[in-house]
């Protein structure tokens, strides 16, 4: 269907439009109201079907609970590309362009729309995450970025960390989105979508900045080093055990000795 038309059909009942971006997959929008745009294969469609992305799809039961509370119709616009990297949003790189397409379709049914950044994959080189984010920034637009920063070392989780404080405290129009690392958990499954559903709805109507580093960092075991942990606690316990049974040994015996007169060899 053709995009104009699409907008044309959307305009008059627009109310509150959420476009998707980032380098996980979002899900079409299957609640009662259809509401979603989806590109797919250089074609915009309205979306029908519930597509489950890398990352977990909350975005159906969201556009439900955003709809109960605001009392608006919601659209989004799914614009994420499964395993995009941050600088295929620059300017002048993959998906710049298509994210342009996404805002301008989000204008068309409402002047003021809301962008969702749903993660974070982190860069060497920190100003690439800040000159994406303003890079693609425009007028009459909120965004929320998500927190999701646990699978990386604990430099680059600061430093990513330190980058979403500065925007969201600097830039009246740029939010906190879910803190997907207050899960301590590294993929979203079916199992606890419904916690992220609510971290996302949370944020997206509360609209909160970040009051510290502290406030949004979370501390969690990191997975890829808990069979390490283990491994390591085993052997130091059987360790620490065969010690003391050798201390304790040799002290029985060395009394064993002593009470029975038998020299020292």
């Amino acid at each position: 269907m053709n995009l104009i038309l699409l907008t044309t059909l959307l305009f008059y009942q627009s109310k509150q439009v959420y476009v998707i971006l980032g380098g996980s997959s979002a899900a079409n929008y299957t609640g009662t109201n259809k509401d979603v745009l989806s590109y797919d294969n250089g074609n915009w469609e309205i979306a029908s079907n519930h597509i489950y992305g890398k990352l977990g799809s909350p975005w159906s039961e969201v556009g439900n609970k955003l709809n109960t509370n605001l009392n608006e119709t919601i659209y989004f616009v799914d614009c994420a590309r499964i395993n995009a990297s941050l600088i295929d949003w620059k300017e002048n790189s993959s998906y710049f362009n298509l994210a342009q397409k996404c805002f301008d379709i989000a204008g068309n049914i409402s002047i003021n729309y809301n962008v969702i950044w749903q993660d974070n994959l982190y860069s060497a080189n920190s100003n690439y995450f800040i000159n994406t984010i303003l890079g693609m920034r425009k007028p009459k637009s909120n965004w929320f970025i998500a927190i999701d920063t646990f699978t990386y070392s604990n430099d680059y989780r600061i430093n990513k960390l330190e980058d979403i404080y500065y925007l969201t405290n600097n830039y009246p129009d740029i939010y906190l989105g879910a803190n997907l690392d207050s899960l301590c958990i590294q993929n979203i499954t079916n199992i606890n979508i419904n916690k992220l559903v609510d971290l996302w709805t949370k944020s997206l109507i509360n609209k909160i900045n970040a009051l510290s580093i502290d406030d949004i960092y979370s501390e969690c075991l990191n997975i890829k080093y808990f069979d390490y942990f283990i491994f390591t606690t085993i052997i130091s316990f059987f360790m620490l055990f065969g010690c003391l049974y050798a201390f304790y040994y040799y002290k029985r015996r060395k009394e064993y000795r002593r009470l029975n007169n038998v020299p020292n060899i």
